[in-house]
């Protein structure tokens, strides 16, 4: 049984012992609010790091993987129709292009994450098992130097 959780992530710029979580019987609680945003973090539990084994949304920066969360994200990227991969990555201007990015989940047969992105101009792919691909669902897209073309999101 577990004796210590903390919560930690960047929006507490990853304070090991801040954050701790209380246990209520068999299930350990925080309460927190957080603003409007994306965040990755981790659980250390008794000194070990963990994912939130809850959450399928990941991040992987500079090769470290953490739980994602987008608090009242304004778009949600979606991959319908391809419930066997096994796989999906959104990367794009937003991460600057990181092939790691935003691990998606899948629910059922379509792949999705939610961002809360600034108003402008995004430019995207998705990796699908490390094949990048444009957004089959999104009609606007541009040429890149790779000829291969970029999908084309407008927040406003």
């Amino acid at each position: 049984m577990q004796k210590k959780v903390v919560l930690t992530g960047d929006f507490n710029n990853w304070d090991k012992d801040k954050l701790r979580l209380k246990r209520t019987g068999d299930v350990w609680i925080l309460a927190l609010t957080l603003s409007k945003g994306n965040y990755s973090y981790s659980f250390i539990v008794d000194g070990k790091w963990v994912n939130d084994p809850h959450n399928g949304y990941q991040i992987t920066e500079k090769g470290q993987t953490e739980s994602f969360l987008a608090v009242k994200p304004n778009y949600t990227f979606r991959l319908k129709g391809h419930g066997d991969l096994k796989k999906v990555i959104l990367a794009g201007t937003f991460n600057n292009w990181n092939p790691n990015g935003y691990t998606m989940e899948r629910h059922g047969d379509e792949w999705s994450i939610a961002l809360r992105l600034k108003p402008g101009k995004y430019l995207y792919k998705f990796i699908v098992d490390g094949q990048w691909i444009k957004d089959p669902g999104n009609k606007h897209w541009e040429q890149n130097t790779e000829h291969s073309g970029n999908s084309v999101l407008w927040i406003e």
